[in-house]
């Protein structure tokens, strides 16, 4: 694993990061995890923070050289953007790696503005899913982009190359509904950070690709749409669990009930207060990246060979 200072800013890659992974696992690794968190802060750099919603279907300014602003953290793993999408809520891009794996890296929330859409929380049928039902706003996001990532996808991602799909807060909505749509045979898995909730339970079965939801202690945004629970929005995939400063291990269960309830009472009255998740640490995605590379590091670290490495 790269050895980069702890901070809020990205990650670049080495090419023993490409190598890390375990190949295609559509189990959960702590590595995969790890480098994920990576990618989706990596959807983050070619764009300023503070700019105004560009609205649907319209694309976000990009900063200095753009999408050229991902080269050094890419280029060094042996990545390079083969495709980008960049229109109303949906910023992501397509880096592919021949010799070792492709992510599809989904942009998430940055300020309130790219929180708008959560508002269009009404549920429909989602297409090519009809016994779920999905929240509007985040479909109607990615559907404006849907027949672009899918040309890419089967243009740079050969059949032969696996393929794992990330995102952070918003763009976790949006990458969970891009493991649907893009089913394939190489879809290895979907790993995502602090992402709301997207449908209703029927889409944990019908969809098959495997979805790893990592939620960072006290984290809000997991407690979204509003109103949530009783419109039937329920979180799909397995949760894995960050807590504490140094977590040991990302636990294979959400918090209980009781405290999850709590949690997404919090982040209710917190909304409609500020209408802000950007000050809670807990979700940002540095926060993330910081606590899976020191899990991923820990567990395969010669003193303690009780733990299995990932």
């Amino acid at each position: 694993m790269s050895d980069a200072t702890v901070g809020r800013g990205p990650t670049p890659l080495t090419a023993a990061d490409a190598r890390s992974l375990p190949t295609w696992r559509a189990a959960y690794s702590d590595r995969t995890a790890w480098l994920m968190a990576v990618f989706s802060q990596l959807a983050y750099v070619p764009f300023a923070d503070d700019q105004v919603h560009p609205g649907r279907g319209m694309p976000k300014a990009l900063r200095g050289e753009g999408w050229a602003e991902l080269d050094p953290f890419l280029l060094p793993g042996g990545f390079e953007v083969r495709a980008t999408f960049n229109a109303g809520d949906v910023q992501t891009f397509l880096a592919v790696n021949p010799e070792e794996f492709a992510v599809l890296a989904f942009r998430g929330t940055a300020n309130w503005g790219d929180w708008k859409i959560d508002l269009n929380a009404g549920r429909i049928p989602m297409p090519g899913f009809e016994a779920v039902r999905i929240h509007r706003g985040f479909w109607a996001a990615f559907e404006d982009s849907a027949k672009d990532i899918q040309e890419a996808v089967d243009k740079y991602v050969p059949s032969g190359l696996g393929l794992y799909i990330t995102g952070h807060s918003l763009g976790g909505a949006l990458a969970q509904i891009a493991s649907a749509v893009l089913e394939r045979d190489n879809l290895a898995a979907c790993y995502t950070f602090g992402s709301p909730r997207v449908a209703t339970a029927e889409f944990d079965v019908r969809v098959k690709c495997p979805h790893y939801r990592i939620v960072n202690h006290w984290d809000l945004v997991p407690g979204v749409p509003l109103p949530m629970l009783w419109w039937g929005y329920r979180h799909t995939g397995d949760p894995r669990l960050l807590t504490g400063a140094r977590p040991e291990e990302a636990l294979r269960h959400d918090n209980n009930v009781a405290v999850r309830l709590l949690i997404d009472l919090l982040s209710a009255l917190r909304w409609l207060a500020t209408h802000d998740f950007s000050a809670v640490d807990d979700h940002m995605i540095w926060s993330y990246r910081d606590l899976l590379k020191y899990i991923a590091t820990a567990r395969v670290q010669p003193s303690k060979p009780h733990r299995a490495a990932i």
